[in-house]
């Protein structure tokens, strides 16, 4: 995201409900400050999963 200071969730949801189908519409959204990577580029889903809260 190129400025993350205009960030709103509720435009996003909004943005996708008005362009994708019904069941394309992600439930939540998480916001973080840094995707952790492995040495080779890929990102651990693993890690990721447990470092967000319990949906």
């Amino acid at each position: 995201m190129k400025d993350p200071g205009t960030f709103d969730q509720e435009t996003l949801f909004r943005h996708c409900r008005d362009r994708l189908s019904a069941y394309k519409v992600l439930d939540h959204i998480y916001v973080v400050s840094e995707i952790p990577r492995r040495g080779s580029g890929k990102i651990p889903r693993v890690k990721l999963r447990e470092s967000l809260p319990a949906a």
